[in-house]
């Protein structure tokens, strides 16, 4: 009795084989593709100092999304901090939000579970 070629078990051992293979060389290819473009200081990631100026959010009729604008000089707690201390002070703040678990409850810049108030403009 001979089998059709689609319930042949070598088949989908080989169909697995490849496709798990060729998504690890897709994962590790967008990986190098992904990490330049979020990194702090490209395009799209601002250096740390930008918490010396004011930004506000505008609503892109193009995009019909709201996007961050970087404004005016406006110096956190009236301090202009040099890149090392903002970036300190970053990181501080990332793990007091990570350590308190706020994400679980609130949302921070679009992310997050939206139960209690947004914590974007704080």
């Amino acid at each position: 009795m001979t089998s059709k070629w689609w319930a042949n078990e070598n088949f989908w051992r080989k169909t697995a084989v490849w496709v798990t293979a060729s998504m690890t060389v897709i994962l590790i290819v967008l990986t190098f593709d992904t990490i330049p473009k979020i990194s702090v200081g490209s395009e799209r990631v601002p250096a740390y100092s930008v918490i010396n100026q004011r930004i506000d959010y505008v609503f892109n009729k193009e995009r019909n999304f709201q996007v961050p604008v970087i404004g005016q000089a406006e110096p956190l707690f009236g301090k202009t901090l040099n890149e090392e201390e903002a970036e300190a002070l970053v990181t501080w703040g990332k793990k007091i939000t990570q350590g308190r678990n706020c994400m679980n409850c609130h949302t921070l810049l679009g992310n997050g579970a939206g139960y209690g108030s947004s914590c974007s403009c704080v």
